[in-house]
């Protein structure tokens, strides 16, 4: 499908007949939509992925995506009529295509809202009737995702940039568009009335991860990583991997701790290092800023193994200097002994 075709497809969705003024329902246009989406899939942001539609109204972004090869979409709208009519452009679209979009809608509030995804795409209210609900949905949809495509009036720039800084993402792309609202509502004076809106992409600028540290003597257990770990092969580093959505500190410390080493550590049995590390590592050729919870084992179960990512071996705390490590792993060490069961 090219952008032009899947803009064509959703200039054909049915409308809002009669929108809520109070829920702000701006219907996103088509043309602007199939480029936004396009520009999403050529990122690699749509293909394969899970993605949430918050504000879903006629439901244009969350199908979209699935024209474009969307695992899932999730299409959220607190108004049960605009999911109804979601919900019918989803039938318009199978029937067209022949394809089977599977969209998973919600009538009801995105505070509720609690799926698994990895992308938000979403034009939410301006926060013209109800002042700053637009920062409600990036709130939320912070909550949800670590990459998010959202529609802001442009004149609000500053402000969504200083929010966008504070609360830990970053903006990798800004587009801005005319937007055209067609006459639907009783106060528009003109047939279409074009207003300035930015489109941002975000990204969670700090990827947080987690890991458990286990000593023996004068020795520490670290892994060595391999080809398909993304990271430069040969270096060592804390067993430890990203924090999983729903998953707390302790919990994902666990498993990647199982997952690199082949051993078992229980809850009871760890103490948390009181710090994060943060440092920026280059995964798959790519520089990316992550922090890491540590944990210290007191007692573990099982025997070593290799994965497909990691090897587990002990090293000598006195010979890390003969390592390649990866950045913080001998300032985490040294920290972690003092934490380290006498």
């Amino acid at each position: 499908m090219t952008k032009k075709e899947l803009s064509i497809l959703l200039s054909r969705l049915k409308g809002f007949d009669k929108p809520e003024i109070k829920l702000e329902q701006h219907p996103t246009d088509s043309e602007i939509a199939g480029e936004v989406l396009w520009n999403a899939f050529m990122q690699g942001d749509i293909e394969g992925k899970v993605i949430v539609d918050l504000g879903c109204g006629t439901g244009i972004l969350g199908l979209g995506a699935l024209l474009l090869g969307a695992k899932k979409a999730f299409l959220v709208d607190i108004d049960a009529g605009a999911v109804e009519l979601a919900m019918h452009n989803k039938s318009f679209l199978e029937k067209e295509t022949g394809q089977k979009l599977n969209a998973v809608f919600s009538a009801g509030d995105i505070s509720v809202f609690d799926e698994k995804a990895d992308v938000t795409i979403m034009n939410p209210p301006f926060g013209t009737k109800n002042e700053n609900i637009d920062t409600v949905f990036l709130l939320k949809a912070m909550d949800l995702v670590r990459v998010i495509y959202s529609f802001h009036k442009a004149i609000t720039k500053d402000y969504i940039d200083t929010f966008i800084q504070e609360n830990g993402f970053e903006t990798t792309h800004y587009t801005e568009y005319d937007f055209p609202l067609k006459m639907t509502m009783a106060h528009h004076t003109k047939k279409i009335e074009k207003i300035r809106v930015g489109l941002w992409r975000l990204r969670k600028e700090i990827i947080p991860t987690a890991g458990v540290l286990i000593y023996h003597d004068d020795e520490v257990l670290l892994v060595k990583l391999g080809k398909k770990s993304g990271h430069i092969p040969g270096v060592y580093g804390v067993p430890s991997g990203r924090i999983e959505d729903k998953e707390t500190e302790i919990q994902a410390a666990i498993r990647e701790f199982k997952e690199e080493t082949g051993l078992t550590v229980k809850p009871d049995d760890l103490i948390e290092v009181p710090r994060s590390y943060i440092a920026p590592i280059r995964v798959n050729n790519e520089m990316k800023k992550y922090s890491l919870i540590v944990y210290i084992a007191r007692k573990y179960s099982g025997k070593l193994r290799e994965c497909e990512e990691t090897s587990p071996g002990w090293v000598k705390i006195s010979e890390l200097n003969k390592y390649r490590l990866l950045p913080n792993t001998e300032r985490i060490v040294k920290e972690g002994l003092n934490f380290r069961q006498p």
